[in-house]
């Protein structure tokens, strides 16, 4: 489980840095100058319902097929078992 953890850590970082100042870039070129709080307040207040929304599915998904379960161990086998001596 950590090492997912750790992968998505390690993906997610780097697409933030990448992304997050392509988008105030749009915010600022596209808001008007004496409105352009409104715009970056907008922009945040949209992304956060959209994570927001985004964790609610992955927390039903998670509920509804969850981790995988590991498979029931194998009974053993009748050759593997040790016989009694005869003597």
């Amino acid at each position: 489980m950590a090492d997912i953890i750790t992968k998505g850590g390690f993906f997610w970082g780097p697409h933030m840095g990448f992304t997050q100042g392509v988008f105030a870039a749009l915010v600022a070129d596209a808001a008007p100058a004496d409105l352009r709080g409104t715009g970056f307040r907008f922009f945040n207040l949209v992304s956060g319902v959209a994570i927001l929304l985004a964790s609610v599915v992955a927390g039903a998904l998670w509920e509804a097929a969850g981790p995988p379960s590991p498979s029931p161990p194998a009974p053993p086998s009748r050759r593997s078992r040790a016989r009694p001596s005869s003597s």
